[in-house]
């Protein structure tokens, strides 16, 4: 909307330059006062159109960095979820061979709140075995 903004004020900018040109044109028909002023009118409206120009380029500027900042935003938020999947690829538990599963107790709530580990769990270095190294648990 900006943009579409700044464009019908830049043309109306120029429109008013243009017109202001014509009346400088008449000089030589009108009187010498009128003349002046249309110069004057003219350079206000020349001087009109360099500021709208300015407006435009600032414009212009200011949303080419707002999609620069959110297009950054967008690739640090590819590079979260590229490390997110690969830490859960990170979390599966195989086991190295057949043999029973044995669930150890959950001791994070204390020792009279000790129960086994579950589906959903937070586990910690060593607190399945001394060579678990995972985030959760996940059976």
């Amino acid at each position: 909307m900006t943009a579409e903004q700044d464009h019908l004020d830049l043309a109306s900018a120029r429109v008013e330059v243009e017109r202001a040109r014509l009346e400088v044109s008449k000089q030589e028909i009108v009187s010498p006062l009128q003349g002046e002023e249309s110069k004057i009118d003219l350079g206000m409206a020349e001087e009109k159109l360099r500021v709208q120009q300015a407006t435009v380029d600032l414009h212009q500027k200011s949303d080419a960095s707002k999609i620069a900042s959110i297009t950054r935003q967008l690739e640090k938020a590819k590079a979260d979820i590229d490390i997110t999947n690969e830490r859960l690829a990170h979390m599966e538990i195989r086991a190295p061979a057949n043999g029973v599963v044995i669930y150890l107790n959950n001791f994070s709530q204390g020792w009279i709140n000790a129960k086994p580990f579950k589906v959903g769990d937070n586990v910690w270095p060593a607190a399945l075995s001394p060579n678990f190294r995972i985030s959760r648990l996940f059976i």
